[in-house]
């Protein structure tokens, strides 16, 4: 009997992006129409490489019938810690991004009780609402 292998993981950022995308894919499952989960991200550089994470999970999630409502831009109040490094290629990266996704495939008018509830819950990370 033969042993099945698992299947080849992506490496570096593409695992990151994986992981988002496989929480966006078990928050369409699991949210009701006009559900709104928040997702807690950061930019970063992997293998010298700028990554707009934000940008992709935005477009990863779009592509789930979910609409990004609304966007949290949090400055880190310390400095990041530096590995290493002997020529430093790009910025540091000091701030989170947290992604306020409502499933929708249409935008729709924001209602106040949306932004309250997106306020109360940003420091959870991933939540699922609704």
């Amino acid at each position: 009997m033969a042993t099945k292998l698992p299947a080849a993981r992506a490496k570096w950022h593409a695992t990151v992006l994986e992981l988002y995308v496989d929480g966006g894919r078990e928050a369409a499952r699991v949210l009701k129409s006009k559900g709104v989960f928040i997702v807690k991200c950061q930019d970063e550089v992997s293998a010298n490489k700028q990554n707009l994470t934000h940008v992709e999970i935005i477009n990863a999630y779009a592509e789930l019938g979910f609409y990004c409502k609304d966007l949290f831009i949090v400055v880190r109040p310390n400095r990041p810690g530096m590995s290493r490094v002997v020529k430093q290629a790009h910025a540091r990266k000091t701030t989170r991004t947290f992604l306020c996704s409502s499933k929708l495939a249409i935008p729709r008018a924001h209602a106040p009780d949306d932004h309250k509830t997106c306020l109360m819950t940003l420091e959870r990370g991933f939540c699922a609402l609704h």
